[in-house]
């Protein structure tokens, strides 16, 4: 042998150092997945199912028939899943005013009517309001949705518990 040439053993470097410190992480995450309290434990939100109303104002008579018993209702928003449709109907548009006398006259407005939505959802119910598809449901708010043949804005206007 060469005496230029002398192997070195024993001596530390850095590639031994990744190689250490590669283990150390794959140890902590093991002890981690197994120690921790969190893992394996998935709490799931209670749910119920509940029964809405949306009312859509001014929908033009010839789109009267596109919302349907069975309809998914989806969420223009979250674009998930918000109900099926249970019942759909439909009312006049009604103008009030008064006449040239002073008299109150309430008349319907020719080419609009008023959907009232019937819907069947499960809800989440984990902070005290309900929740379908990560859209509150609650009277008042304004519900953008869309089913098969029909997309809409309107607002609720009732909610009940349905039977679980």
């Amino acid at each position: 042998m060469n005496g230029n040439s002398k192997t070195q053993r024993g001596k530390f470097t850095f590639v031994d150092l990744l190689l250490l410190l590669v283990i150390l992480a794959v140890v902590l995450v093991l002890v981690y997945v197994f120690v921790s309290p969190y893992t394996g434990t998935i709490t799931l939100a209670p749910t119920k199912n509940i029964v809405y109303t949306i009312q859509v104002n001014d929908v033009r008579s010839e789109f009267k028939g596109l919302i349907t018993e069975g309809d998914t209702v989806t969420s223009t928003s979250t674009l998930r899943e918000i109900g099926k449709v249970v019942s759909v109907e439909y009312k006049n548009v009604q103008y009030t005013g008064k006449d040239e006398k002073g008299n109150t006259v309430i008349s319907d407005y020719p080419g609009l009517l008023t959907a009232v939505i019937t819907v069947s959802a499960r809800a989440n119910t984990e902070d005290g309001l309900y929740k379908a598809g990560d859209v509150t449901i609650s009277a008042g708010t304004q519900i953008g949705f869309r089913v098969p043949k029909y997309t809409a804005e309107g607002y609720c206007t009732l909610v009940k518990e349905g039977d679980d």
